[in-house]
């Protein structure tokens, strides 16, 4: 400026350089502002550039592409791997066995073969567990 005739003088260029720093550097310009001794533009740039040193970088900002279409699949990845959130092992389906019948009359004992009673209300079923020891605790005597 001084070519154009209109020279600053070195509080005005202080003060200039000083808003023109970013954010980063607010603790440094409140530190320099506290300091009462004037300084030179020499000493003012070498005190910014140990500050610059000390100031963190700020990490990268990373970004995330999103593509359209159906992209890429890994082999052997079924289409239920494109849900969300957290896969939970299916549970593996029990045979279905036959409905128990309701009636003993229409059932077949497991004992005799015979239909007609069940074995835990069959008289000689009973007699050989009491022969051979066998406890039957919880069976009806009939």
């Amino acid at each position: 400026m001084e070519k154009l005739g209109h020279p600053y003088n070195d509080d005005l260029a202080t003060d200039i350089i000083l808003h023109s720093l970013p954010e980063s550097f607010n603790q440094f310009i409140m530190n320099f502002n506290m300091t009462t001794a004037a300084k030179t533009m020499n000493q003012l740039h070498a005190m910014l550039v140990s500050a610059e040193k000390q100031i963190p970088k700020e990490p990268k900002k990373e970004v995330l592409m999103i593509q359209k279409g159906k992209g890429f699949k890994k082999k052997g990845q079924k289409a239920s791997a494109k849900r969300k959130g957290k896969q939970v092992a299916k549970a593996a389906e029990k045979p279905k066995t036959t409905p128990k019948p309701k009636d003993a009359s229409e059932s077949e004992c497991f004992y005799c073969k015979k239909k007609g009673h069940w074995k835990r209300n069959f008289k000689k079923y009973h007699n050989f567990l009491k022969k051979n020891g066998a406890s039957n605790s919880g069976t009806a005597n009939k």
